[in-house]
């Protein structure tokens, strides 16, 4: 007999779905279940169960995705427990000795669920904050601050970590040092940060800053539409400066081997766009 096969979502994963796989591998029929996890539909068909992946809830399908429901808002542990909790029990504890005392258990394992699913999150929110979240705010000031130290146009700030999460911080940041009353010229984001600057082990990138925290599609310059798509010595050539690594057919993100090369890109954007 072939082996059951539960899928879930690749990438991070939460304690609500490490729960609910948990709880589905006490029944018989998921008791030696292989995991899959990836996002291919086509490869999650083949499974016997999903639980926080595929976008929907379906008992004919045993597709259990979170906050689908009608009428009930649960998670995928909540869905799991809500659907198979009694026969989980029953499984770990054993037959109890009626419908009333299984209720009983069923009920306040719930509470219990819930109590220790809230507990986790509220402790992991918490460290993401202090270790994550509040670095990365004091890394992104710090390069709003000295953006006119890195370019004499403000509208370049350099972040010294590389994938520092500085979008959720720069437009409340602007506000609080009151750069969006710096503007210089007559152009709408003179003096203010047009492109961020990151660099890691192999590259360094320039990342375009959106218009507004509302209109995450629309940037404040873009990068020429000669550059849009190109790579390596065919970039290199469109730029005019040797090492550049790509820019994204949308360009809003362009790469360079070295801190000065993107530097570089980043200064001759602004004066295609007209602001030097």
């Amino acid at each position: 007999m072939a082996r059951a096969m539960i899928g879930t979502h690749n990438g991070n994963f939460h304690c609500d779905e490490v729960l609910a796989i948990a709880m589905l591998m006490q029944l018989l029929e998921y008791r030696n279940a292989r995991i899959m996890r990836c996002r291919d539909m086509q490869q999650l068909a083949t499974c016997n169960i999903l639980v926080d992946v595929g976008g929907s809830f379906d008992l004919t399908i045993k597709d259990f995705y979170p906050n689908l429901e009608p009428a009930v808002k649960l998670s995928s542990a909540g869905l799991i427990y809500a659907h198979f909790g009694k026969r989980v029990i029953t499984e770990i504890a054993g037959r109890l000795n009626s419908d009333e005392a299984l209720e009983a258990v069923f009920k306040r394992q719930y509470f219990s669920k819930a109590l220790a699913l809230a507990s986790t999150e509220l402790v992991t929110n918490v460290r993401q904050l202090v270790e994550d979240w509040l670095p990365a705010r004091i890394i992104v000031k710090n390069g709003l601050i000295s953006r006119f130290s890195f370019h004499p146009s403000g509208m370049i700030a350099q972040l010294i970590r590389s994938g520092c999460p500085w979008m959720e911080h720069i437009f409340d940041l602007e506000k609080e040092e009151r750069i969006t009353t710096q503007a210089r010229g007559p152009r709408p984001f003179s003096g203010r940060p047009v492109f961020v600057v990151t660099s890691g082990a192999r590259m360094s990138s320039v990342i375009a800053v959106q218009i507004n925290e509302d209109d995450e599609f629309s940037k404040r310059v873009y990068f020429p539409e000669s550059w849009a798509g190109k790579r390596d010595r065919e970039l290199d050539q469109a730029v005019g400066i040797n090492g550049c690594v790509f820019v994204h057919t949308d360009r809003f993100l362009t790469a360079h081997k070295t801190l000065a090369g993107s530097l570089k890109m980043a200064v001759l954007a602004l004066k295609a766009a007209g602001y030097l």
